[in-house]
């Protein structure tokens, strides 16, 4: 059973690389026992799917993978716009989790 759980939400990651924010999430990512994405991790408004997964962001996944994220879809990034790469970041996607 995992100690702490980090519940985030609302990234809107794009193709934009952002050091200082990558830097804060690695950082806050490593120091809990398990990650739940809570909708919203990237935007469709400003990329497709395979533009955010070929981002520098992807530097992100293996600690969320190491973390057992689960990811629940957000508007923003719905599961009909996602395909089965979502297991690059997450060991489970979800449009609701309980």
């Amino acid at each position: 059973m995992p100690k702490n759980t980090l519940i985030i939400s609302d990234l809107h990651l794009t193709p934009e690389f952002n050091q200082i924010k990558f830097d804060y999430l690695q950082h806050l990512f490593q120091k809990t026992d398990h990650l739940i994405v809570n909708g919203d991790f990237w935007s469709y408004y400003y990329c497709n799917f395979d533009e955010f997964l070929e981002s520098k962001w992807q530097k992100l996944f293996p600690i969320m993978l190491d973390k057992g994220c689960i990811y629940i879809h957000g508007n923003h990034d719905r599961k009909e716009w996602c395909d089965e790469n979502t297991r690059l970041f997450s060991i489970e996607n979800h449009e609701r989790y309980s």
